[in-house]
């Protein structure tokens, strides 16, 4: 397991000074463990329920960090993905498009637009906040389900977590409708959900889509946000014809 990069950990100190005592994502306390394990055995029943909304805050506040890491390592790894506009899709508190513009700006790159999508209000708001409180520039966002019902994508589509759980078909979709990706899409999941993309596009004969698998030791001042000591990114990418 390698220890981490340093350009990941210098954009995570710095966002962390930015935006974490501002937002109340600070360091994690005794009620973000609780939420942790209540969580991990109901995870799957508060992200369909008619409530989320209400865990909204708690979620973020307890994975926020770990979320926005993996987003930094994946992005660190795969910077030639990155155009000059991003829809974020299940945005959640927006740890993708903060991580991709983090990068960007140690890179001393233009910065992109963000399109953000979530079916939470809370959710899009908390977003709405973090960006702009980093001066990112938010081009739309919607509160609703994504749909495959725009011709083409002009951008990068980032998938986050637990879309291949909560939209049904997802996998079949995606590939049906993976020529109106032209930049290309990521989907960051759990294992066994990229596991099954590469399965399905590979079935298919579809070579264009490509796993990355990051594993790394923490630093202490990261550990201390995180509340691990090592984390691993599992992610997968599918470059469109513009990028390929």
């Amino acid at each position: 397991m390698d220890i981490i990069d340093q350009n990941v950990v210098v954009a995570f100190c710095k966002t962390q000074e930015l935006i974490g005592k501002k937002r109340g994502l600070n360091k994690k306390k005794i009620r973000d463990y609780l939420f942790r394990r209540i969580y991990q055995k109901w995870g799957i029943y508060i992200k369909n329920c008619i409530n989320y909304n209400f865990f909204a805050f708690c979620f973020n506040r307890t994975y926020f960090w770990k979320n926005y890491l993996k987003n930094l390592l994946f992005f660190n790894e795969n910077n030639f993905l990155l155009g000059k506009n991003i829809l974020d899709v299940g945005c959640g508190a927006a740890a993708a498009s903060i991580a991709v513009i983090s990068l960007l700006t140690m890179a001393e790159k233009k910065q992109i637009n963000v399109n953000l999508v979530d079916k939470s209000k809370r959710q899009i708001y908390i977003a709405k906040k973090l960006l702009n409180e980093m001066c990112i520039n938010i081009e739309s966002c919607k509160t609703c389900y994504f749909q495959f019902d725009t011709e083409v994508f002009n951008e990068l589509v980032i998938f986050s977590y637990f879309i291949c759980e909560q939209k049904e078909n997802f996998i079949e979709l995606l590939f049906i409708n993976r020529e109106k990706f032209p930049y290309g899409f990521v989907v960051i999941d759990y294992y066994e959900n990229i596991k099954r993309i590469k399965k399905y596009f590979d079935e298919h004969n579809e070579k264009n889509i490509k796993v990355t698998i990051i594993k790394n030791r923490l630093t202490k001042e990261i550990m201390d946000y995180i509340g691990e000591d090592k984390v691993e990114v599992y992610g997968c990418y599918y470059q469109g014809k513009s990028k390929s």
